[in-house]
C-alpha cells in the first residue's frame, strides 16, 4: 500500500467513524437518551455543548452568531495541536521527498531480488536510510489527528441541533436553523472542496508527485462526506461546517505560504548534511549498479552466433 493510499484510507476511516458515532446515541420519542453509552454521551458531550450555545446565544442575541463563535473557539483551541501535527507531517514529507530516489532504487532492487539474504540486506539498507534521515511513516499520517480531535464536538453539536427546541425555532438571516438548508449545504461542499484542494496540492508539492493517482479521490472525499451530512441535517450544523471550512481555508493558506517555507528552511539547516550524504550514497550506488551490469557475463542462450558460410551453403542446397 502506497503512502498516499494509506492517508486516503486513514482519512476515510476517520470520516466513517465520525458518521457512525454521530448516530450511535439512541434516544426515545421525547429525545431523551436510552442506554448507558448514550447517557454518557449526552451528559458529557451534548449537555455542555447545549449550555455553551445557550450562554453564547444569550450574550450575542442569536443562535446563529453563537454557532459561529463556538466554531471559531473550537478551531482556535485545537490550533496549536494542529500546527504541531502539520509540522511533523510536513517534515516527514519533505525529508522523504529528498531521499526518494535512493528509496525507489532500493525498493526496485528488492522486487527483483530472488535470494532471501539479498532481500534482507536491501531491507536493512532501506531501514538505515530511514533512520539516518529521521523518517517515520507514522508522522506522515499525523495530519488526520486534528480531525479526530473535533469529532466529540461534532457529535455534540449534531445532537444539540437535532433535539434543541430553542435552536429549531430560531432563524439566522431568514434561515431556520432547525431545518435542512440546501444553500448552506452547497456552500459547505464548495468550501470543503477548496480546503481539500489546498491540502492535497501542498501534500503533492512536498512529495514531488503532483500527478500521483489517488489525489483526486482525496480531494473529493471530504466535500462529498460533509455534503451528505449537511444536506440531511439541520441548517445549524451546516453553518457550523461552513464556518469551520472558512477557518480551515485561512489556516491552510497560512500553512502553505508561511509555515511550510519556515519548516523547509529549518530542515535545510538541521538535516542538510544528512540529506547530502544520502544523495552521495545514491550516486555511488547507481555507479556500482551500472558497473555490475557491465561485468555480468552473458548466458550461453543469450549469445547469438552468426551463421557460418557452410551453413548458408547447405541452406541454399535445401532451397533448390
Amino acid at each position: 500500500m502506497t503512502k498516499r493510499m494509506k492517508r486516503w484510507v486513514l482519512s476515510g476511516g476517520l470520516l466513517t467513524t465520525m458518521i457512525i458515532l454521530s448516530g450511535c446515541m439512541r434516544t426515545n420519542e421525547a429525545g431523551e437518551p436510552t442506554g448507558t453509552f448514550s447517557q454518557l454521551m449526552y451528559d458529557y458531550l451534548v449537555v455542555p455543548a447545549e449550555y455553551t450555545l445557550d450562554w453564547l446565544s444569550s450574550f450575542l442575541g442569536n443562535y446563529g452568531f453563537a454557532i459561529i463563535v463556538l466554531t471559531i473557539l473550537v478551531r482556535v483551541i485545537i490550533l496549536p495541536f494542529t500546527l504541531k501535527q502539520q509540522r511533523s507531517m510536513m517534515e516527514q514529507q519533505i525529508k522523504m521527498s529528498s531521499v526518494k530516489p535512493i528509496i525507489d532504487d532500493i525498493q526496485a532492487d528488492m522486487q527483483e531480488a530472488t535470494d532471501p539474504a539479498e532481500k534482507q540486506a536491501l531491507q536493512q539498507e532501506l531501514m538505515t536510510v530511514y533512520k539516518e534521515n529521521d523518517i517515520s511513516m507514522v508522522g506522515q499520517l499525523a495530519g488526520c489527528l486534528p480531525m479526530l480531535l473535533q469529532m466529540p464536538i461534532f457529535i455534540a453539536v449534531l445532537h444539540v441541533f437535532r433535539h434543541s427546541e430553542a435552536i429549531a425555532a430560531t432563524t439566522f438571516f431568514g434561515v431556520p436553523l432547525g431545518e435542512p438548508n440546501m444553500v448552506l449545504a452547497a456552500v459547505t461542499v464548495v468550501l470543503y472542496y477548496l480546503q481539500s484542494k489546498m491540502m492535497t496540492s501542498a501534500s503533492a508539492a512536498s512529495d514531488n508527485d503532483s500527478n500521483a493517482p489517488g489525489g483526486g479521490a482525496m480531494t473529493l472525499m471530504m466535500p462529498i462526506m460533509m455534503g451528505m451530512i449537511s444536506f440531511t441535517s439541520p441548517a445549524g450544523l451546516a453553518l457550523y461546517f461552513m464556518v469551520s471550512a472558512i477557518v480551515g481555508i485561512a489556516q491552510q493558506f497560512y500553512i502553505n505560504k508561511v509555515f511550510k517555507p519556515s519548516i523547509q528552511a529549518n530542515l535545510d539547516e538541521r538535516y542538510g548534511d544528512k540529506i547530502e550524504a544520502t544523495r552521495k550514497r545514491q550516486s555511488t550506488r547507481a555507479k556500482q549498479k551500472a558497473n555490475s551490469q557491465k561485468q555480468t557475463p552473458k548466458r550461453p542462450q543469450d549469445i547469438k552466433v552468426p551463421p557460418t558460410k557452410n551453413r548458408r551453403r547447405n541452406q541454399g542446397k535445401q532451397n533448390r
